[in-house]
């Protein structure tokens, strides 16, 4: 890209990426200090916070506190709703409300070069780039009512935060 000479793509992938990196700054690093600070046990007596320590988890996949609970709705190469295997990688996701309490998930896969499971979406942005999103809407049963590529074509999406636009 010639810097006297910006398509009106490039001003908005600039854009985006200056804006990414300015919430990552601000609101990104003051979540993550918050979150972590909610999360580690609290020795001190008398003061509220922390979720108390983590409790092993028999099957060796992911340690929560006492009370907390997790389940797989979804594992690289299953099926998405399309019958196409679900992309690898999982970056980061977001989550959003949805109708009738429902949740949809917003993931994200950074791929690049050959992968098992490119994410294939039916317009890709670039069509040598496998990386892209994938969506969930998830009911309130916790069980995954559709499943499908929302991008494609991509490498780095969001740098793994939500951005507002």
């Amino acid at each position: 890209m010639n810097k006297n000479n910006m398509n009106r793509r490039d001003f908005l992938k600039a854009g985006g990426v200056s804006t990414a990196a300015l919430a990552l700054s601000t609101t990104g690093l003051f979540s993550f200090s918050e979150s972590k600070a909610l999360a580690s046990p609290n020795k001190s007596k008398g003061i509220i916070g922390g979720y108390g320590p983590l409790v092993k988890d028999p099957g060796g996949i992911l340690d929560l506190p006492r009370g907390f609970q997790y389940r797989i709705i979804s594992e690289e190469g299953d099926s998405l709703s399309d019958g196409r295997p679900i992309p690898e990688k999982f970056d980061g996701m977001a989550a959003f409300p949805g109708s009738n309490n429902s949740t949809i998930l917003v993931r994200n896969h950074e791929l690049e070069g050959n992968t098992k499971y490119p994410v294939i979406g039916k317009n890709p942005y670039r069509k040598e780039h496998t990386g892209g999103t994938t969506t969930l809407v998830v009911g309130s049963d916790r069980k995954i009512q559709k499943e499908y590529v929302s991008s494609s074509g991509t490498i780095c999406n969001a740098m793994g935060h939500v951005v507002d636009v």
